[in-house]
């Protein structure tokens, strides 16, 4: 009877923290901020002006912009579930484009980006170190050469 007892206090405290982990202030919204301010920092350094993130959009946005042209970008599910969210929002005087490992596609292409996905689990289950397999939605002015920018 005692060592069902001790089992059942050993599982009840570790549900206690794994629950507290995972409900954590700053837990995983700590991985988006860091993502902003690299991807700040960048547009920063292509001369664009930072006018910081776009309240009330779910995945959050950073809006930047440099002479006419106006972008807002978000880091979306390599899964495509943010593909649609983002068609709904564009304004025609906007265009959406997705960019994957450098190159710029009109829409997400789901099948390299969920695949890229899968491989990279796959690779850091055996302790290889991810690829970038960062997916950026880009909702842009028609002013915009996005096609053109360094990715």
């Amino acid at each position: 009877m005692r060592k069902i007892r001790l089992v059942e206090l050993c599982l009840f405290a570790g549900l206690a923290v794994s629950v507290g982990i995972k409900v954590a202030p700053g837990g995983a919204s700590g991985i988006q901020v860091a993502w902003d301010v690299q991807t700040a920092a960048a547009f920063e350094n292509r001369g664009f002006s930072i006018d910081g993130i776009v309240p009330d959009r779910d995945p959050p946005m950073l809006s930047v912009h440099k002479s006419g042209c106006d972008m807002q970008i978000a880091e979306v599910s390599p899964l495509g579930w943010h593909r649609d969210l983002l068609a709904n929002i564009v304004r025609p005087d906007e265009h959406l484009l997705f960019v994957y490992q450098g190159a710029v596609f009109e829409t997400q292409p789901v099948w390299r980006t969920s695949t890229g996905y899968h491989w990279n689990r796959l690779r850091s289950y055996f302790g290889y170190s991810d690829e970038n397999g960062i997916v950026l939605g880009i909702i842009a002015s028609h002013n915009c050469k996005v096609a053109e920018m360094e990715w």
